[in-house]
């Protein structure tokens, strides 16, 4: 729905406080879609995901503050988080360009 419709990110992000605990990992989905978004709306989005209660949402979150920030910035964030997982967290790999000669 993100992708469809960017102008709808407060509204979608409301929607997923009304979820049970177990199924708020719905802002893992709009982390996904936020290359549609513009910089502002994309750091409520990681601020959302960085609060969150499930790891696998934090880490997506991160991978997002480490396009906006870079690596250190997602790198200290991830020190500070209670989870192990996430505090182990590492920057995406990116794909590395054969060049032709």
């Amino acid at each position: 729905m993100l992708a469809a419709d960017p102008t709808r990110l407060g509204q979608l992000l409301d929607d997923a406080k009304l979820f049970e605990p177990r199924h708020r990992d719905a802002v893992h989905g709009l982390l996904d879609s936020a290359h549609v978004l513009d910089e502002a709306q994309r750091r409520k989005l990681v601020a959302r995901g960085l609060a969150g209660g499930r790891s696998g949402v934090r880490l997506a979150a991160l991978d997002l503050l480490c396009e906006l920030d870079g690596p250190d910035a997602a790198r200290r964030r991830a020190g500070d988080d209670t989870n192990g997982t996430v505090r182990r967290w590492t920057a995406p790999i990116e794909p590395v360009q054969a060049t032709l000669l």
